[in-house]
């Protein structure tokens, strides 16, 4: 008689003494539960909060290679229910012993998801196959999941310090980073240059990025939204669209505000682009060369305090919705 599998038993067994947290995880995995490891299940309670990490107990940590046991292990992913991982305001890695999480082309065929949590080592998915990755709340060292393909990608709140990159990903539904804040000055925040999205891709209501968002190449579905997002690379180009197919509305709009150049150059955009509110640094240049906007294009409500620069030459639009006062003073308008 074969004895049933014990994923618990099992994992003791390979990774010794298990904390508190890895223990809840591995049983949550099994009954599709989600592994609440703080001392409530309220994402506003402050002890869950992940910038409050450091005075997190040693119970609250799960092991990097203990998910990718999970994961990757023949045996062991049987054993996942299909809702996945699911942890909730756990410490993910361990920085004296793993130098990362490394789930670079591995099939999962499960969701992954890591909310309020902080990972202590970067999380690397490039050419992986995952049915859903949400990361909301959570704070990262840096993300690579160039080439990824999943249904979803949630990195709502998340808080990114180093490069986020989607390189060439394909997304069937949306990539959502409402309320996302992502540093790297002087270099990439989020690096998707070629990406595919089947569905929107949301950067707003106070995302943040310091350092350039490079969506060149990109294939969009639906629409793609910054209203009140902030892109500030000074001097440099702070949010790059160049290339970018949006069969919907490109929303640039409502406190939208960008230090450094907007860069749509040659973009095909299939709805309405909407500019009207934004705000735009000193020196900052909206770049619209050989842009085809199939709709709309609204330039209303602009403050000219500072010098901003609007390229339309060779540019097609549909009508144009504007304010006298909103345009760019004497020379800034080609």
């Amino acid at each position: 008689m074969v004895e049933a599998y014990d994923l618990l038993a099992e994992a003791r067994s390979r990774f010794g003494e298990l904390s508190a947290s890895e223990e809840k995880l591995l049983r949550c995995a099994e009954s599709g539960d989600i592994a609440y490891c703080g001392p409530s299940e309220k994402d506003d309670d402050p002890a869950n909060d992940p910038a409050k990490a450091a005075g997190w107990g040693k119970e609250r940590t799960v092991r990097a290679k203990l998910i990718r046991w999970m994961c990757i292990d023949a045996e062991a992913s049987k054993h996942i229910d299909p809702l996945g991982i699911q942890v909730h305001a756990a410490r993910i890695g361990d920085p004296a012993k793993e130098e990362n999480l490394d789930l670079d082309a591995a099939a999962i065929s499960f969701r992954l998801s890591f909310e309020l949590c902080e990972f202590q080592v970067p999380l690397w998915l490039r050419d992986a196959r995952i049915v859903a990755l949400n990361l909301s709340g959570t704070r990262v060292p840096g993300l690579r999941a160039d080439r990824v393909v999943t249904a979803t990608v949630l990195l709502r709140g998340l808080r990114a310090d180093g490069e986020v990159r989607f390189g060439g990903a394909n997304i069937g539904g949306s990539l959502e980073c409402d309320g996302a804040t992502f540093v790297n000055k002087g270099g990439y925040t989020l690096l998707a240059n070629g990406i595919k999205v089947g569905g929107d891709v949301f950067l707003r209501d106070k995302f943040s990025a310091e350092g350039e968002v490079c969506l060149l190449g990109a294939s969009i579905g639906g629409s793609l939204e910054c209203q009140r997002g902030i892109f500030v690379r000074k001097d440099a180009t702070s949010l790059n669209a160049e290339r970018i197919r949006v069969k919907g509305d490109v929303l640039l709009n409502d406190n939208f505000t960008a230090e450094g150049e907007v860069r749509l150059l040659s973009a095909e955009i299939g709805g309405q682009l909407s500019t009207d509110g934004a705000q735009f640094g000193d020196g900052s240049i909206v770049n619209l060369q050989n842009a085809t906007v199939k709709k709309a294009f609204f330039w209303r409500g602009i403050s000219t305090d500072s010098p901003i620069r609007l390229d339309l030459m060779h540019a097609s639009v549909g009508p144009i919705g504007d304010d006298e006062q909103s345009w760019p003073k004497k020379g800034n308008l080609l």
